[in-house]
């Protein structure tokens, strides 16, 4: 079982010795306990175990009452790193020597998701062999997929390398043979995962009080069904249907979903907290939920490490978690050929999500035809949209060059600049460093921002000239290029012939990452953190730079984008699941949405959450959005807490939502002693006595945000009120410009 301490679930590792003689649960780099008894070396049941690394090894040492003695678990060996790294796997020793499982994956001791697991002295299971009699907590149960060997039974991977060889394809039983060996892996793999089905499912229903349904015969009947490749895809469909089917007093659909993961995606873990969390078709066991999350983030779940970073109490391990999510979008970013993949993030309203078929083509064709017919702008256009292979053509280098060309020889910046790019790397057309020097002049001349730049990137790299690569990218900074502002920052931390000013260089990052630069967002972040030169660090600080990237996640993405085609095509059950679990991670946008559904489609949702609205749109209110804000703060004037919901409005009116203006005139009208409030950086005090003066500079301010809402909501209450305040001629000087003015925007 876990143990906890100091609010924390503490995840164990579990040392194994080949015989099954010893188990040791470690709790990090601390304290374990010790289980079972081992006649070689003496270890007794509950005595205190301290686990080391030291340079030849990990060390357990053993205290009792009567003396300390220690064993040395492992050799010093490639998979351990000196600095603290964290194993999330490995392969058996060949001497013997107990603690390390398959497939070894480090996570460096100088990580994001090191310092977390640091933080919060969680350690990762490592199962050589399974023994019936152990109890695994929950979420634990995940790692019998890695385990190397359940009941003589070898794990997957293993057994689907190639073990068995049949002859050559002259052999005239090739395809027979092959058949047949094929047949003998089925088998073997479906024994493998009937034989993990059925202890996942036995220990499961004692944590989720479902009853058995004998997952492993269920298997053992499907195994012409298993598709080897795609096992994890194949579980988790099967799983699910089980689930939604209404069949959750059985353990088999969630048995399947917790199988899945491990065999494809952790985020089918997290998929499983947000039931447990929400009492969604599973339990409500949040003590569950934590556990998955966390097992789901230290297999690099996206949405577990934002749903450990929005929970987390302390702030480094609030960033270390948005570290995880960001260097992962740094990673996807960089791998891809353009920034297509951030999609649109679409906010739930009634009328606003309608599919426009056809747009790409149709602006496609309309810039061709300005484009033959000369027009430089469209060329360049046209020609970008051929590199990319966006707006709906197929991708075709040599056609993008011909447009840039065209549109260079009429000296289009853009134009110059891309035929200048194309030919410095040979895209579309020979590689010539004179030629695209000259047309990056010519483009830097024109007024393009970021040609000086590529001209200092080429003074750099190719003529190893510093002072004139400095030149360029200054030329490129000051015309508000974000990547020679970057460049500049890099020179000045890392190049020691120019006299590197680190204070020079980190404000330079930031502003670099104020224009939207990622590299120069994760560095300020880093550095933020850190400290950097006399600066002390700031993790709250740090904590703005790291979710710029961990917010844009691919991943949410694309989920996001599954969600509103959902919607859209009136799959609103659907729709609220996606939603849901992005809410559990702590996707604001998802945690808006989730209220909105259950709102404004109580009958079509079938899943029922208990005060759904109000519990999400609270979600949506902490995470900043405004109209959230000023939901919540309405919720707690309708229960009396006046303090509470003043607070509230003030923050929906700081994001300029009218109501958060309206609902703070009502205070000073009715004068409800609330005190000082503080909106956009004014405080005003609410006393005893109503205070005309101030609600109708309250309402006048809502009434100028311009918005629709704004003008009906506060400019008709605001006429009202000067009507029953003013005198008969303030009222007719008041009364005729602004009922004018309300006709204009009606």
């Amino acid at each position: 079982s876990t143990q906890s301490t100091g609010g924390h679930m503490l995840t164990p590792q579990i040392y194994l010795t080949k015989t099954l003689d010893l188990l040791v649960l470690i709790y990090g780099f601390g304290t374990g306990k010790v289980f079972t008894y081992d006649r070689k070396i003496k270890l007794y049941t509950w005595q205190k175990v301290t686990v080391t690394m030291t340079d030849d090894g990990v060390r357990v040492c053993v205290s009792s009452l009567f003396d300390t003695h220690c064993h040395k678990l492992l050799d010093k060996m490639y998979e351990f790193s000196l600095n603290g790294a964290w194993i999330l796997g490995g392969t058996p020793h060949k001497k013997g020597i107990p603690g390390l499982i398959q497939d070894v994956r480090l996570v460096p001791g100088n990580t994001h998701l090191a310092r977390a697991m640091n933080e919060i002295n969680s350690v990762n299971k490592a199962l050589i062999l399974y023994n019936p009699v152990l109890n695994i907590p929950a979420a634990e149960l995940f790692f019998l997929c890695r385990a190397y060997e359940i009941s003589g039974i070898r794990k997957i991977s293993s057994l689907t390398e190639s073990h068995f060889e049949c002859p050559n394809e002259g052999y005239r039983k090739h395809d027979v043979c092959h058949t047949r060996v094929g047949k003998i892996l089925t088998n073997a793999v479906a024994k493998r995962l009937s034989t993990e089905a059925g202890i996942i499912e036995h220990q499961l229903a004692g944590y989720l009080k479902c009853i058995p349904s004998n997952t492993t015969a269920w298997l053992k009947r499907r195994v012409d069904n298993l598709d080897l490749s795609n096992l994890g895809g194949w579980f988790f469909e099967q799983g699910w249907r089980m689930l939604q089917g209404g069949q959750t007093k059985g353990c088999r659909g969630v048995v399947l979903i917790l199988m899945s993961s491990c065999y494809s995606s952790p985020e089918h873990i997290f998929t499983i907290s947000t039931l447990l969390n929400t009492g969604v078709l599973l339990p409500n066991r949040p003590d569950l939920a934590r556990q998955f999350t966390m097992v789901a983030a230290t297999q690099g779940s996206i949405l577990a490490n934002l749903a450990l970073a929005e929970q987390a109490s302390t702030c480094p391990v609030k960033f270390a978690h948005h570290g995880v999510v960001a260097e992962q979008f740094m990673y996807e970013w960089k791998r891809a050929e353009s920034e297509d993949l951030i999609a649109e993030r679409t906010r739930l309203k009634h009328g606003e999500l309608n599919h426009q078929e056809g747009s790409d083509d149709q602006v496609f064709q309309f810039l061709l035809m300005q484009a033959q017919q000369g027009n430089a702008e469209a060329q360049a256009n046209i020609g970008r949209m051929f590199y990319w292979g966006q707006g709906g053509v197929d991708r075709n280098i040599d056609d993008a060059f011909e447009m840039q060309r065209a549109a260079a020889l009429q000296n289009h910046p853009d134009g110059l600049f891309d035929a200048g790019i194309m030919t410095l790397k040979g895209h579309g057309t020979d590689r010539n460093s004179t030629k695209a020097r000259q047309y990056l002049e010519k483009a830097a001349k024109a007024g393009h921002k970021g040609a000086p730049g590529t001209l200092g990137y080429i003074e750099l790299n190719e003529n190893h000239n510093i002072t004139g690569a400095v030149h360029y990218f200054n030329q490129s900074h000051n015309l508000g290029d974000t990547d020679a502002t970057h460049n500049l920052a890099v020179i000045q931390s890392f190049y020691e012939a120019f006299h590197p000013d680190p204070l020079y260089a980190h404000n330079m990052f930031k502003l670099a990452s104020e224009r939207g630069h990622k590299d120069a967002t994760m560095v300020s972040a880093e550095q933020t953190l850190h400290g950097v030169h006399n600066i002390t660090g700031n993790c709250p600080s740090a904590i703005k730079y790291i979710k710029v990237l961990s917010g844009q996640s691919n991943y949410v993405t694309r989920r996001l984008r599954e969600a509103v085609k959902l919607y859209q095509d009136g799959n609103y059950d659907k729709a609220f699941m996606e939603y849901l679990i992005l809410a559990e991670a702590g996707v604001e946008m998802a945690q808006y949405n989730v209220g909105w559904l259950c709102q404004e489609f109580p009958e079509e949702v079938f899943y029922h959450i208990p005060d759904c609205t109000k519990k999400f749109y609270f979600k949506s209110a902490e995470n900043g959005y405004g109209p959230s804000q000023a939901y919540r703060a309405n919720d707690l004037w309708t229960e009396g807490k006046f303090y509470d919901s003043a607070r509230w409005y003030a923050k929906a009116a700081d994001n300029r939502v009218d109501e958060g203006l309206f609902g703070l005139g009502y205070f000073s009208k009715d004068g409800i002693a609330i005190g000082v409030v503080t909106v956009n950086h004014t405080q005003f005090y609410f006393g005893p006595e109503p205070n005309s003066t101030m609600t109708k500079q309250l309402w006048l301010k809502c009434f100028r945000l311009g918005a629709e809402e704004a003008v009906i909501g506060c400019g008709i209450p605001l006429i009202w009120y000067t009507v029953l305040t003013l005198s008969p001629l303030t009222v007719a000087q008041f009364l005729l410009p602004s009922l004018a003015l309300l006709s204009i925007f009606s």
